[in-house]
């Protein structure tokens, strides 16, 4: 069963869009249309001959097509095109001489307001062989190879066109005379247009309607795009289908009872790492800042919103940062070493505030689309860019998290200052990229928190949980040129690495090994055992499907010396029951922690248990479990070992890695 917030957020989403599709029912309709006589409005031929144009005469008259003119199907030409009166295109020859031809567009409109806002609509004149311009002012020298002149307003309810062409290169009138007569014609037919008055009974341009859902739904949006993608992550991650589904590749009416002392986490236990509703809350403060600022400044242009709305962000996120960097205690605190470090966290948020802009602004130009523009392909390309900047949000994160990699030197520093003892942290390479659904908390930056991503490595969790214990050491992988984020690593040739983690597990005060197939596990346990430290040990199973959880946990019964059953495993080599870390009581006795789900909140919750246990604990050494426990190992165990594929090594670029210490000033 999804969790009451999911509901109640689909529930908000269906209220929201429901006055939404009522509205786009909505029929504008025109009462008691008059017409009017364009052809007393329009200039005579004489008229024209007075200005300077040749002797002429009217070649052709036809109708303005509403359809025609406003062709783009937005809101407002929709409705403009009931509100189109009357509507003619005049063309004028001279009877001999230039070849010139003059295009005279009259269009009555029921209101002043229609006319003016479709006075920028572009001009269409069909097979008479005039081309679309653009409808503002111009003096357009040429369209198509023909040397043309066209301007276009509104006066009163009367909207007024004026195109002058020349049908072949040959014409004898010079530019200048041709700009000239365009510009003439254009005033004298103002001139003559009289001054209408608006119709009554006739609707003036009103998309306040439109508006308002635009805000609402601008600000819903940007709260629910995020509560969608963090939807989609829980049908990503094992451990949440798992919770969701109690049947979910476990049977659950069979108890999971391994023959050792089992810690089974209860939801008050696991209550307290489900995530701050604060995280929630700023979310959704985040969508009523948008749809505010929408509203408070009325007409501004979207860009100039979106500044407002980058600012306030980027100030909060600012001022969170700061206080975050009290905590002495926490990871993220790198950026507080120097002046340089906190210079790169101000730039890290200033890009994170960039891309959440550019996000939003993405979704609210979809919105836009849909709301204003009724063509079906229209609003299937402003679907497909909401859907754009909902995974823009999605990525807000990543210019702090890249500036947190760029200071792993920093936080080495840091290491080394911590006056408490080190945790070791041993996994295979293989799992570095193991992907869990995590919990927004307070160790996230702000964007992380109000756009609600939720995906990130495992050891990321681990290290995180971890660094409460102690400062957290790995292994690095070789070749590796921008540290990931978890724990620091170290970095040691393939002749060398052995003896180098045999010395940090006599130092270390917690081990924490990531439970894999290869062949390393057997040989770091091996070494575990011969220094008595097994006791100081914590064996994590990762998130992994069950076939391959009871691989990983056949393989280490048989490093540990101790029967399977201790560990869950049913006489078929299958676990029952989810479990997410071992470790060893003062008797030597396995100790399985087990939970409802492999997600982060158990994880966090049974690393928490474990790892408070062995830090409080005085240690005797430790070689061997209880011999209660106790079981050869199997001989068939080497069929289970896997020697994954090793990763390519990248080169080190010797020129790329000095430009990297000149520039975090670690020469």
């Amino acid at each position: 069963m999804l969790h009451k917030k999911y509901i109640a957020t689909t529930a908000l989403l269906v209220i929201l869009l429901l006055p939404f599709t009522i509205s786009m029912q909505g029929v504008y309709a025109v009462d008691d249309l008059e017409t009017e006589n364009t052809d007393t409005i329009v200039l005579s031929s004489g008229e024209l001959e007075e200005l300077g144009f040749p002797a002429n005469s009217l070649v052709e008259k036809r109708d303005v097509d509403p359809a025609e003119i406003f062709s783009d199907d937005s809101a407002i030409t929709k409705n403009a095109q009931k509100e189109l009166l009357e509507g003619s295109i005049f063309f004028f020859k001279p009877n001999s001489g230039e070849n010139v031809v003059v295009g005279i567009r009259i269009e009555i409109l029921s209101t002043s307001d229609w006319a003016k806002i479709t006075k920028k609509d572009k001009l269409n004149v069909g097979k008479s062989g005039f081309e679309n311009t653009p409808s503002y002012w111009l003096s357009e020298k040429n369209i198509d190879g023909i040397d043309s002149w066209y301007a276009t307003t509104a006066k009163g309810r009367i909207r007024i066109s004026v195109l002058l062409q020349k049908e072949s290169s040959d014409s004898t009138i010079s530019d200048k005379d041709f700009d000239k007569l365009g510009l003439d014609i254009f005033n004298s037919q103002i001139q003559k247009a009289p001054i209408l008055v608006d119709l009554p009974n006739h609707k003036t341009v009103d998309i306040s309607q439109e508006r308002m859902m635009l805000g609402i739904l601008f600000g819903a949006l940007v709260f629910i795009f995020p509560i969608l993608s963090s939807l989609f992550s829980v049908f990503y991650d094992r451990g949440s289908r798992e919770r969701i589904n109690p049947k979910y590749q476990y049977n659950r009416k069979r108890a999971c009872k391994p023959k050792a002392f089992t810690v089974n986490l209860t939801r008050k236990e696991t209550s307290s790492f489900r995530g701050n509703m604060w995280v929630f809350l700023r979310s959704f403060l985040s969508g009523i800042l948008c749809s505010s600022v929408y509203f408070f400044t009325g007409k501004m242009k979207s860009i100039g919103m979106m500044a407002i709305i980058g600012g306030i962000i980027f100030i909060v996120t600012i001022v969170t940062f700061m206080i975050k960097m009290r905590n002495l205690d926490q990871e993220s605190t790198v950026f507080a070493s120097n002046s340089f470090t906190f210079k790169l966290g101000i730039i890290a948020i200033m890009g994170s505030t960039a891309i959440y802009i550019f996000g939003i602004l993405i979704i609210f130009l979809g919105l836009t689309g849909i709301l204003f523009v009724y063509t079906y392909a229209a609003r299937c390309a402003a679907i497909a860019l909401m859907l754009y900047g909902a995974i823009v949000l999605t990525n807000t994160g990543r210019p702090i998290r890249f500036a947190e990699r760029l200071l792993a030197p920093y936080k080495k520093l840091k290491i080394d200052e911590d006056p408490r003892k080190e945790v070791l942290l041993l996994r295979s390479f293989q799992d570095d990229d193991l992907m869990i659904r995590v919990h927004r908390e307070s160790r996230h930056s702000l964007m992380e928190q109000i756009t609600l991503q939720r995906l990130e490595r495992f050891e990321e969790l681990l290290a995180w949980n971890l660094w409460h214990f102690g400062p957290v050491r790995a292994i690095g992988q070789p070749g590796t040129i921008l540290e990931p984020l978890g724990a620091v690593r170290n970095y040691y040739d393939d002749d060398e690495w052995q003896s180098k983690v045999e010395s940090m597990m006599s130092e270390a005060k917690i081990i924490t090994l990531v439970v894999g197939r290869s062949p390393s596990l057997l040989w770091e346990i091996t070494k575990i055992k011969s220094l008595g430290k097994l006791g100081n040990c914590m064996f994590v199973l990762p998130p992994v499907d069950r076939e391959e959880a009871s691989k990983r946990l056949q393989v280490l019964a048989s490093a540990l010396e101790v029967t399977p059953a201790s560990l869950g495993l049913d006489s078929s080599g299958m676990t029952q029951c989810p479990i997410t870390v071992l470790y060893f009581n003062e008797k030597a006795e396995p100790v399985v922690v087990t939970g409802p789900a492999r997600d982060d909140i158990s994880y966090q919750a049974a690393i928490r248990i474990a790892a408070s246990n062995l830090d409080e604990r005085a240690i005797d050494p430790m070689n061997t479990p209880s011999v209660n426990y106790h079981e050869k190992p199997s001989s068939d165990i080497t069929q289970l070992l896997m020697t994954f594929e090793e990763k390519p090594k990248r080169k080190r670029n010797k020129t790329l890695h000095f430009l990297f210490d000149v520039f975090l000033g670690q020469l």
